[in-house]
């Protein structure tokens, strides 16, 4: 067998697929919380800057950025395990 062939894959690994990374919900929940901020800093900004309307549609967002940061936290302590998989 030459160099430039190569081996068909044996055992365990050949029959099983690749492994999918887990998600990382910490991880998104606290991106999303720092999203929320932004736009919470943005609405206090708007409001000062007399623009009533776009400081609302910025508190809006914050809110449903929020709702999502929740649910990643709910998923990430669904999953969380102390035992290993």
């Amino acid at each position: 067998m030459s160099f430039d062939e190569e081996e068909p894959p044996s055992g365990v690994d050949a029959e099983r697929p690749p492994r999918r990374p887990r998600p990382r919900w910490g991880v998104r929940t606290v991106s999303l919380v720092v999203v929320a901020f932004v736009f919470l800093q943005a609405s206090t900004w708007l409001a000062a800057a007399g623009k009533p309307n776009w400081a609302s549609l910025a508190t809006l967002t914050a809110i449903v950025v929020l709702v999502g940061a929740a649910y990643c936290s709910y998923r990430g302590l669904r999953g969380f395990s102390w035992l290993p998989r």
